[in-house]
């Protein structure tokens, strides 16, 4: 699983496999406070059209928080909220899995995860961020 972010942008981009999403969202059940999971370096042509990647991505539970907050701090994704919004946001990455086994993965099958007005779980001030899977992780025709 790697991330990167746009230069200049707040647009922040997530890409693994589905089993690595599923795997990252049985996070919020572990976490304890917070936990920090190092990213591989991807090549330069796989970040694009992203500037740069980032290095590590760390989930904080804090439950005097409102929703869910997407954001960067430096090279490291943050993802900052109460346990609802947490596992809120696993659910959807879970979405992953269930389209693998229906056999509707394809390259580049994503998800946008943006703020908008009365948003269930992300907070205004949360980053847009595309979860992506990865293309060598879809099996050919």
């Amino acid at each position: 699983m790697y991330s990167a972010r746009r230069e200049g942008l707040d647009d922040l981009c997530l890409v693994g496999s589905a089993e690595g999403f599923v795997a990252f969202a049985d996070a919020p059940q572990r976490v304890r406070g917070e936990e920090t999971w190092p990213l591989r370096a991807p090549a330069p042509e796989e970040v694009a059209p992203y500037g740069r990647a980032l290095t590590a991505v760390t989930v904080v539970l804090d439950e005097h928080t409102t929703g869910a907050c997407i954001a960067r701090q430096g090279d490291v994704l943050r993802i900052v909220g109460p346990g609802s919004a947490l596992c809120s946001l696993a659910d959807n990455l879970r979405q992953f899995e269930v389209w693998q086994r229906e056999g509707c993965l394809f390259p580049h099958t994503h998800q946008h995860l943006e703020h908008w007005p009365g948003h269930p779980f992300l907070t205004p001030d949360s980053n847009p961020l595309v979860a992506e899977i990865e293309v060598a992780e879809v099996a050919p025709d």
